[in-house]
């Protein structure tokens, strides 16, 4: 699975770490790549030629919502009288 590259970029907003990627400034083990390339461990990325440090930021962000084993729960209650369906 590993992390959206854009979501590696703590520095710049994700719509300038969209903008970035599609301007060829950054590259992933040497390769251009696209905004909606994963990053997985020991990859090797940077920006302007610069290496970026993103793994521990990508470690501490994943461990904030709780995804250790990879996989995030999320509870929904649905409200009285609410029907859900999967029919047409």
């Amino acid at each position: 699975a590993g992390f959206r590259l854009v979501r590696c970029m703590p520095q710049l907003r994700r719509r300038e770490a969209d903008e970035a990627v599609s301007a060829g400034r950054v590259r992933v083990n040497g390769t251009l790549v696209k905004p909606s390339t994963r990053v997985r461990s020991g990859d090797v990325v940077t920006l302007d030629g610069v290496v970026l440090d993103w793994e521990p930021f990508a470690a501490a962000t994943e461990s904030a919502i709780g995804a250790e084993n990879g996989f995030v729960y999320l509870k929904y209650n649905k409200p009285r009288g609410v029907t859900c369906t999967m029919e047409a």
